[in-house]
């Protein structure tokens, strides 16, 4: 099975403070759109080979290994608190990724902000 070339770019990383988990993930998001790529790229991959449902976390962890085996820079940082908002964005925004991952509803506390 041929597996598709991922992206492998340095991740920008964003500052938290002060932000909700929304406002810092839609901020890492726009300054990484590889991840959101990677991530689409793999979970079609995962629906090709049959399966499906897949967890993020799973394409989380796929992304992180390939960075690391395929370059000798430093660690991939891929915040695990925007996995959730990964899965739900891929989902509603790609056909045929509908449903693919098990996902629990948000239960944000309101007004809570990084920091705080």
């Amino acid at each position: 099975m041929n597996e598709p070339q991922l992206e492998l770019f340095e991740n920008i990383s964003v500052k938290t403070k002060g932000k909700t988990i929304d406002e810092s993930f839609a901020e890492f998001d726009k300054k990484n759109p590889h991840v959101y790529r990677n991530l689409v790229k793999l979970a079609y991959q995962c629906t090709r080979s049959g399966r499906k449902i897949i967890g993020i976390a799973l394409l989380y962890e796929k992304l992180r290994w390939d960075y690391m085996i395929q370059t000798d820079g430093a660690d991939y940082k891929l915040p695990n608190n925007y996995a959730s908002r990964y899965a739900r964005k891929i989902m509603a925004e790609n056909e045929g990724l509908e449903g693919i991952f098990r996902i629990s509803s948000l239960r944000p506390k309101k007004g809570r902000k990084y920091g705080k």
